[in-house]
Order: C-alpha cells, then structure tokens, then sequence
C-alpha cells in the first residue's frame, strides 16, 4: 500500500508510530496519525531525524519553523496538539523494536487515503483529508471542531 504515499506522506506514518510508542500504546490509532501529520506539517522532521541520531528524547524537541508553508498555523497546530495530549492515555513506551499492529480505524484512514489520490501519488493532504472525512472516529470531530473541513483540504489537494 505505502509504495504509493510521498514521502512526506511515510515520514508522517513513521512519526505516528513514534507517537503510538513514545505513549506506550498497543497499536497506532487516528490520533497518532494526526500527531504524526503535525509533526511533518510544521516542519519538525527534519530536526527530529537529527536529534534522534543524537540520541536525544523525541519529546524534548522544541517546534521549529519550516522553510515551506505548512498546512496549519502554528497556532492551530499547538491547539490540536494540546487536545490530543488530553486525549491520550499516557503509559510506559513501547520498545521502538516491537512491531506495533495499525487500528482498523487508522488502516481505514489510510486506504481512504490512498483511494482518494486515485492513480496519484498519495501526499500528506490526503491523510488530512482521510481523517477529517471519517465521521466515526473523534480525530475528524476535533479537525472538523477548530474549522477545518474536508472540502477546504479537497481544495489545497487541487492546488498542489
């Protein structure tokens, strides 16, 4: 499925898994998945990559700007990120060497994803837009809940 997504696309995967681990859960969930999009949204990966080479805690890593535009303000994206603090249960990471399973709901996401890119290249914006369509799960509530809207990413999807 993943040789399709842009590489913006797979660090976002890869930084949910990070997620999933670093808050000790047993499978990367929705929100993951959106932490995940932020992270690569605003500009952090590259400086996590770097940091992480240097053995550094991934939470201890301050947001910086991004040579490009993100998707989000940097005010919304600090919103949605306290709310998903909030949300997520806290518990011992999970080693970095266990192979963590994908929920259904995230799996969903991300063949919504990949269908709506059709014979395209599957970009970050896709993801967005996969997680903000779902009605069933509460990462598309809270998107939908701070404004954004499946059609304005339909819109910025067009435009790239």
């Amino acid at each position: 499925m993943f040789e399709r997504f842009t590489q913006s696309a797979l660090r976002a995967v890869f930084w949910a898994r990070g997620e999933a681990s670093r808050l000790g859960s047993e499978a990367i969930e929705p929100e993951h998945l959106l932490a995940g999009f932020l992270i690569e949204d605003q500009g952090e990966s590259q400086q996590r990559i770097a940091d992480v080479r240097e053995s550094q805690p991934v939470s201890s890593i301050p947001i910086l700007a991004r040579d490009g535009p993100s998707y989000f303000s940097a005010e919304l994206a600090a919103t949605l990120r306290l709310a998903l603090a909030g949300a997520a249960p806290h518990r011992e990471p999970t080693p970095d060497v266990v192979d963590m399973p994908v929920s259904e709901p995230c799996q969903r996401a991300l063949i919504a994803a990949r269908q709506h890119a059709g014979n395209s290249k599957t970009l970050l914006l896709h993801i967005l837009w996969a997680l903000i369509d779902d009605h069933e799960n509460s990462v598309g509530n809270l998107l939908r809940s701070h404004g954004v809207s499946a059609e304005q990413v339909e819109n910025a999807i067009r435009a790239t």
